[in-house]
């Protein structure tokens, strides 16, 4: 998927500020024009306002958006790994949400 202004993304976030969950949907506000498709994995840049389960709606800029969360946690481990487990940041990423399975009956018929 390509990154634009107004598509929702899923961002890591402390659990602390976010009722308990470590991610929080998010609202791209800026795609960056960056190309880092050659990285491994390929990623992109975006800055977004995120949607805490409370009333702050902080913005993060510069954050790499990855195809899934699984990708994002292992470029962060891949960055990180000279890093004593306990000291390493929290990871910093987007990723998209995941598109549930339609099943059969879930969509309205065409008249």
């Amino acid at each position: 998927m390509k990154a634009a202004p107004g598509r929702t993304v899923m961002v890591s976030v402390h659990p602390d500020y976010n009722n308990g969950a470590d991610e929080a949907p998010a609202i791209v506000s800026r795609a960056w024009p960056d190309d880092h498709s050659d990285a491994t994995p390929p990623f992109e840049l975006v800055n977004v306002r995120i949607l805490l389960d409370q009333a702050d709606v902080p913005w993060l800029t510069s954050v790499p958006l990855f195809e899934t969360r699984e990708q994002a946690e292992a470029a962060h481990e891949a960055k990180f790994a000279d890093v004593p487990a306990g000291a390493r940041p929290l990871l910093f990423a987007a990723w998209w949400p995941p598109r549930p399975a339609h099943q059969p009956g879930d969509r309205p018929q065409r008249f």
